[in-house]
């Protein structure tokens, strides 16, 4: 939202934003997170060897104020998206065609893969590896690693069993095109590539710093993750009295966790330390929040050929 649009001020006053009011429960959750991370934003991009500060979160006392990405900022993301789109289009299908990937398994994850899309996750990895002064070509394949993990979700989240959309990014989804089987082996195998593309840093980046981040992705993709999110996430849709507690966890779980990673890993593969990679942590967690929550929003007032 826009400086002096936040929706609720400090007392629980909801104030109107573009014709919509957000509900106490979800505006609460992301303040909280925010007002801790407030100072740690503006570090982290005040620091950026750019000088553009991508994001600033301002606290002008009764109403928490989110400003929103300066062009300089949108800039760079697309650029930086950009070259994800290069590196996936160019790399990643070459490697899989001359490792003899089956055309028709092949064609499944490439019309996911390639459909568009922000490419948010891999961006946030290369952003916070540049932060920390390491050259964003050198952990490329990892943070490309995310689209991929990302991609995959997407896949399973669409077919009938799970959230049955018949749409994605305004295209039929995965399984309406190659079957749900097709789509189910294109998932599995776009979640199977995306780590030995992550190793694939190696040794342009020391294994001591990959092996941790690996292990980041893989926590924040897996079980204790994404995959457990998406369970919590079946499991309360149709149930009544969810608490504020149960909400954040689950979307902490479902949609953060591998924003949160993005940045994480970043931090750690440019050898950020302990510190560096709390405070990418914590801002990671922070968009993670904001991200769903906006999420949300669309999905009651966005249209199909929009969202998709």
């Amino acid at each position: 939202c826009e400086q002096g649009t936040a929706a609720y001020d400090s007392a629980g006053r909801p104030i109107y934003l573009d014709g919509v009011i957000l509900d106490v429960t979800h505006m609460k959750a992301i303040e909280l997170a925010l007002r801790e991370s407030t100072e740690h934003f503006k570090q982290l991009f005040d620091n950026m060897s750019s000088g553009v500060a991508i994001y600033e979160a301002v606290d002008n006392g009764a109403d928490f104020v989110i400003v929103d990405i300066n062009a300089a900022g949108e800039k760079l993301s697309s650029v930086r998206a950009a070259e994800v789109e290069v590196y996936l289009r160019e790399r990643f299908g070459v490697r899989m065609r001359e490792r003899g990937v089956p055309e028709n398994l092949l064609a499944a994850m490439e019309f996911s893969l390639l459909a568009g899309g922000k490419r948010l996750r891999p961006v946030l990895c290369l952003v916070f590896a540049e932060l920390f002064e390491t050259d964003r070509a050198r952990v490329m394949p990892f943070a490309a690693g995310f689209e991929i993990i990302h991609t995959y979700s997407l896949i399973h989240d669409d077919l009938p069993a799970m959230d049955d959309d018949d749409l994605r990014r305004g295209r039929p989804s995965n399984h309406k095109v190659f079957g749900e089987a097709g789509a189910i082996l294109a998932g599995d195998a776009l979640l199977t590539e995306a780590f030995g593309c992550m190793g694939r840093v190696w040794p342009g980046v020391a294994a001591e710093l990959v092996l941790p981040a690996r292990a980041e992705a893989a926590k924040a993709a897996g079980a204790a993750g994404m995959v457990g999110g998406q369970v919590l996430d079946m499991e309360y849709t149709a149930r009544q009295g969810l608490t504020l507690a149960e909400l954040a966890r689950m979307q902490a779980l479902k949609t953060g966790a591998l924003l949160t990673a993005s940045c994480v890993c970043g931090a750690i593969l440019a050898g950020a330390g302990e510190e560096g990679v709390a405070r990418a942590r914590e801002y990671g967690e922070a968009v993670g929040a904001a991200f769903q929550i906006v999420d949300d929003i669309l999905d009651e007032i966005g249209d199909a050929a929009t969202l998709g």
